[in-house]
């Protein structure tokens, strides 16, 4: 039977999904129903707009441009399979460090909602767009971000893993060599 903190640990992080695939959601409902497609909204001059955009593509435009037929269902299917590779990973490593665990659950949210969009509309729906000058961030949503900073996480994480391993390395690198 899981612990108290484990279970706590599980509705937080089922908290963390759902409050990211819920901003999305929403926000990818508000950009449909606000934005005109080409007509930005200037929040910072010079620096961030709002610009509704659908991307047929992969994440920031990626292979936007690139057209054949089924490539929403390619790009769908394919983030899918990423999507439980990821879950069976993290199923098989068994507890998770915290920021693991928070890092793939901002993937995941991310994943679902850009998947979702795929599936109801065949592409997906990107509105947050920096940029300075003529120099253009590629527009992206709450998801990607999700998924960027999930990622970000697991870097960290891993910094933190190595660093530990290689303080402890040392150790056991001369307990090693006196065997």
């Amino acid at each position: 039977m899981p612990s108290e903190l484990a279970v706590l640990r599980g509705r937080l992080l089922a908290a963390v999904f759902a409050g990211i695939f819920g901003a999305d959601r929403i926000t990818k409902i508000l950009a449909e129903r606000w934005l005109e497609m080409g007509d930005p909204v200037a929040v910072v001059p010079g620096l961030f707009q709002l610009s509704l955009v659908h991307n047929t593509g992969m994440a920031f435009g990626l292979l936007h441009e690139v057209s054949f037929a089924g490539k929403a269902w390619v790009l769908t299917a394919g983030s899918a399979a990423l999507l439980a590779v990821i879950v069976w990973f993290a199923i098989r490593s068994g507890p998770l460090p915290a920021l693991t665990a928070l890092g793939i659950t901002s993937m995941l949210a991310g994943a679902v909602g850009n998947i979702g969009d795929r599936i109801l509309y065949g592409h997906v729906v990107d509105f947050a767009d920096f940029y300075l000058g003529s120099a253009h961030w590629p527009a992206f949503n709450v998801a990607d971000a999700a998924i960027c900073v999930g990622v970000g996480l697991l870097f960290l994480e891993s910094v933190r893993e190595f660093r530990r391993a290689r303080a402890g390395g040392a150790d056991l690198g001369r307990a090693g060599a006196a065997r």
